[in-house]
């Protein structure tokens, strides 16, 4: 991936030409902007890619999402990696689409 002083919109580049594999320990956080769907959902990149296929870029798999509820595309997806809500460390969040978000540290 890029190095860690890169702008946060050459990291999302980067992230998103990348294979989507790369990312299967990730999960990705969706938001349609509906406010019938009830706001963000969140799915392992690793169960994304079991039905969508291996052979992917991250691009590619975010353009084929779609809100289970409404149908629409999203409108804020976000790349997270980190710890899990019940232990302790930094979460790391960086916007594929959206509003800019980039809180990745030096292995990011």
């Amino acid at each position: 991936m890029a190095a860690a002083n890169a702008s946060a919109r050459a990291l999302r580049a980067a992230a998103l030409s990348s294979p989507a594999a790369e990312f299967a320990s990730f999960r990705l956080v969706i938001d349609c902007g509906a406010s019938a769907c009830d706001g963000e959902r969140i799915y392992p990149v690793a169960n994304l890619l079991r039905t969508d296929g291996q052979q992917q870029t991250l691009a590619r798999l975010v353009g084929r999402l779609r809100c289970q509820v409404c149908g629409r595309p999203p409108v804020m997806v976000v790349l997270e990696t980190g710890p899990e809500v019940a232990t302790r460390g930094r979460m790391h969040r960086m916007s594929l689409r959206g509003p800019e978000i980039l809180q990745p540290d030096r292995n990011w």
